[in-house]
């Protein structure tokens, strides 16, 4: 009686093993061992079902420079009180998808840094908070960097649907709801930007996310 031997996958490829049709199957022989049309099929389909593993079928998506992400401040922020190095906190405040798979989820946190602060309008330049470094967290992990944030009077806007306006808003828009703010803003030429707020960042760089 001849001995059997197990042949590998890929070494059935190797030697020229043809996938097709189940009634084309070609046998292999191995070592002077033919392997018979039977065992031949099953191997097929292993091999067939292992090469996603093997080629790492992991759903990655590329995100491009510019992609859009909508922040919403958790807490306020005034041009007289705000001061250099304070770290600015947000959440994503809608997912973000590129291809139909999600690669920014609701809810992730977000921060930033203010690098520079103009307390009061003059005749150079009106008030300014600048927040930099502004960066969150892909789903599989990935740092995601942001544009900086210039919030200033001419980047805030008063709406009454932040979610709907954020989608269609040019970057660097400030999106807010509270009506009672609009009083504030002018008060001794200072910028105030009230908690929950929506900017309007972008990415600065492209990267691969992987989404499975």
């Amino acid at each position: 009686m001849g001995c059997s031997r197990s042949v590998s996958p890929a070494k059935l490829l190797s030697n020229g093993y043809k996938l097709g049709r189940p009634e084309a199957l070609v046998p292999v022989v191995e070592g002077g061992i033919r392997v018979s049309r039977a065992r031949g099929v099953l191997i097929m389909l292993a091999v067939i079902l292992y090469l996603p593993a093997l080629g790492g079928a992991q759903s990655l998506v590329d995100v491009p420079v510019g992609t859009k992400v909508a922040l919403r401040l958790l807490g306020g922020l005034d041009s007289t009180t705000a001061a250099q190095d304070q770290r600015v906190s947000f959440r994503v405040a809608a997912s973000v998808s590129v291809n139909r798979r999600i690669v920014l989820r609701e809810g992730t946190a977000a921060h930033g840094v203010v690098v520079s602060v103009v307390r009061e309008a003059s005749p150079e330049e009106g008030p300014r908070i600048r927040i930099a470094f502004v960066e969150t967290t892909a789903v599989d992990g990935s740092v995601i960097r942001l544009t900086r944030i210039d919030a200033t009077p001419g980047s805030l806007r008063q709406v009454r649907d932040l979610a709907a306006v954020a989608a269609t808003s040019p970057v660097g828009t400030i999106l807010y709801s509270n009506g009672a703010t609009v009083a504030a803003l002018s008060r001794g030429g200072h910028v105030v930007v009230p908690a929950g707020a929506v900017v309007v960042t972008a990415t600065t760089h492209a990267v691969q996310i992987n989404t499975e």
